[in-house]
């Protein structure tokens, strides 16, 4: 490999790197540099809709940006959806731009805005209620969401966030019989600390939060070791997993 960067064979040396290395690359390529886009005839230009549901996690806001970024790179209209549902209804709805999600990388929380308002499930899932009532969340009216994706003129709609994320996602899949308008591209990207998505090995922000109460126990260990006759105790977020 070095033998093939000294020599400027640079197509080579990215061969022999590990695949992954290729994807990493090609992802940092396509978030960082702006292109402009051609869709073909065979393919449509879609608004793609951004939300966040439920709470904060580590990465939401790079994950956005990325996200973003790949729309613009592939023709598409990013479209962001402050505050949740609740912020739907309210028609607080954005195009997003290149430069709005610039400096996003390095900023904790949620630029767009998150709470743990849900759609309001069917009367066939009821178990969603007590999920919903427990984590402090609001129902939200699924004719109200439906009206205001199509007034917004939303053709995809991407999810981020943890189990709150999940079950809406499920609840406007399931409503599509009856709003048409749920009948677009959903999908879900896991984002907590929790990491208790069902069906999902990885969920952006549990890495950044084991490695925060880490670096945490570390400091504590430092006045626990010259401690005698005391315990210390660690409690930290994460629902069942905490």
């Amino acid at each position: 490999m070095a033998t093939s960067i000294a020599a400027k064979d640079f197509k080579k040396a990215m061969e022999l790197r590990d695949p992954d290395f290729n994807d990493a690359f090609n992802a940092y390529i396509e978030s960082t540099l702006h292109t402009q886009a051609v869709v073909s005839k065979s393919k449509k230009s879609l608004r793609i809709g951004i939300i966040h549901i439920g709470a904060p996690a580590g990465g939401l806001n790079a994950a956005t940006r990325t996200a973003v970024r790949l729309c613009l790179n592939r023709g598409h209209i990013p479209i962001g959806i402050g505050n949740g549902f609740t912020g739907l209804i309210k028609d607080n709805v954005t195009e997003l731009s290149w430069q709005d999600v610039n400096g996003w990388t390095t900023k904790g929380g949620s630029e767009l805005g998150t709470n743990r308002d849900q759609p309001q499930p069917l009367k066939s899932f009821p178990h969603y209620s007590r999920t919903v009532t427990s984590a402090g969340g609001t129902f939200v009216d699924l004719g109200l969401i439906a009206f205001h994706l199509q007034k917004h003129n939303i053709e995809a709609l991407l999810i981020m966030g943890g189990f709150e994320s999940f079950s809406s996602a499920l609840t406007l899949s399931h409503a599509r019989p009856i709003y048409p308008a749920f009948c677009i591209p959903i999908i879900h990207l896991p984002a907590t600390v929790s990491n208790n998505v069902p069906g999902t090995d990885f969920s952006i922000g549990s890495d950044t939060a084991l490695n925060a109460i880490v670096s945490a126990c570390d400091n504590i260990k430092l006045s626990a070791a010259a401690s005698r006759k005391r315990v210390f105790v660690v409690e930290v977020q994460g629902g069942n997993c905490g």
